[in-house]
């Protein structure tokens, strides 16, 4: 049992990690309670000092099945489709090689898959997996702790802020000019976790070859939203290729985005600045130290719980007095020393409830509640949202009898 963060706030720290990754939801750290109810924070890769009030996601993937095995020097259990697979895909006739390919990293210029602003639109997940052991380390040099990389990982994986943003459409686009070599499509989309050994076989990805023999793959995009693509198609560079989805073994709706050489083995393309300028309305790649922002929020009635949170309904405008209101949260590009503060005032002016969270580490996205009780007093509250001591966001809840 820890110290509560506020004396008077129910607030609690559950041991559940985002599995953003491909294939595996990652393996949970120890309970760490701050205060008396349960109101969770899942947290995404942490990086700084080991922070009791954190979570440490921890992915274990599991492996698609393979006709073929990879190379031992691969660890094909980290792929959506071994590199084995993807060359027996290309010489199968799904696509060729350029029989003049440079398979140079320089040959290859690329855009960032999602459109929109960082820590608004989406948050990073987890950079690229430098380190090829335990341990990550990422393109920027940060290890450990401090890296921005999830174990394994061998792409970057984009989050949004809840399932609700999803349903509202988030495209994805192609990063570079090439031919469609692979579609997998119609999966359930909408995926909060499931059993290893069912949801491999619903991840929804496309696989593009680019002229310098490259390859890219966007993966867990939404259901259906490839329909208008067949193999052997030719896109061009930030044409829209499908939405960003749940799909796999996902429990939060992201984007996994990896960039492959000619052998098929995953490459980090930020190391080798490989992303350019903006060009249209797509950006460049991100900066390297997110802005700290309130991506988005939920009011409830009754107390938060993971759906609410992760796939929150619209924000109610009324509420019966003497009730519990559930409020939710996502943020992004967190800092040490950030500080988040919720605050309910009732309609006379007096404050019912002032949460506030200092972090103590960096975290790249974490999603959060608190349940605030709602008393004998009608009229309309407000729920007001802080950043840095900055208020962002305000909401007017009608309290009736």
């Amino acid at each position: 049992m820890n110290t509560p963060f506020y004396k008077n706030q129910k607030f609690q720290l559950l041991s559940v990690a985002l599995c953003l990754l491909l294939f595996g939801c990652g393996k949970a750290a120890d309970s760490n309670v701050a205060a008396q109810s349960a109101s969770p924070i899942y947290a995404g890769p942490n990086i700084g000092n080991n922070d009791n009030n954190s979570i440490i996601a921890d992915p274990s993937p599991t492996p698609i099945p393979s006709p073929t095995p990879a190379p031992s020097s691969i660890p094909s259990h980290t792929y959506v489709v071994s590199p084995a697979v993807l060359q027996a895909l290309l010489k199968s006739g799904f696509g060729t090689f350029p029989q003049q390919s440079s398979c140079a990293n320089s040959d290859l210029k690329l855009l960032w898959p999602l459109a929109g602003n960082e820590s608004v639109d989406w948050a990073l997940w987890s950079y690229f997996d430098q380190n090829p052991t335990s341990g990550t380390a990422d393109y920027a040099g940060s290890t450990g702790n401090y890296s921005r990389s999830s174990d394994g990982s061998t792409g970057i994986d984009l989050a949004l802020a809840s399932f609700r943003k999803m349903d509202a459409g988030t495209p994805v686009y192609a990063a570079s000019a090439g031919t469609v070599i692979f579609i997998q499509d119609g999966g359930f989309d909408r995926s909060y976790g499931q059993p290893q050994s069912t949801c491999d076989a619903n991840n929804n990805y496309m696989i593009l070859q680019h002229p310098n023999g490259f390859t890219t793959v966007y993966a867990n995009l939404r259901k259906d939203s490839m329909a208008a693509f067949n193999v052997g198609d030719h896109v061009t560079m930030g044409q829209q290729i499908g939405y960003v989805g749940s799909s796999g073994c996902s429990s939060h709706p992201h984007l996994h985005f990896e960039v492959r050489n000619c052998q098929g083995k995953p490459i980090d393309p930020l190391l080798y600045g490989m992303f350019h300028s903006t060009i249209l309305t797509l950006q460049s790649a991100p900066v390297y130290v997110a802005p700290f922002k309130l991506m988005d929020y939920s009011i409830q009635q009754g107390e938060a719980t993971y759906g609410n949170i992760v796939d929150p309904s619209a924000n109610i405008g009324v509420i019966s007095k003497n009730k519990t209101m559930g409020i939710s949260f996502s943020l992004a590009g967190i800092l040490p020393g950030s500080t988040f503060r919720i605050q309910v005032i009732r309609s006379n002016g007096t404050t019912a409830t002032d949460w506030t969270r200092t972090f103590t580490q960096m975290q790249t996205f974490v999603l959060g509640s608190i349940d605030a009780a709602v008393d004998n007093h009608p009229g309309f509250w407000i729920v007001m949202f802080y950043v840095n001591g900055v208020a962002v966001r305000s909401q007017l809840v009608q309290v009736i009898n």
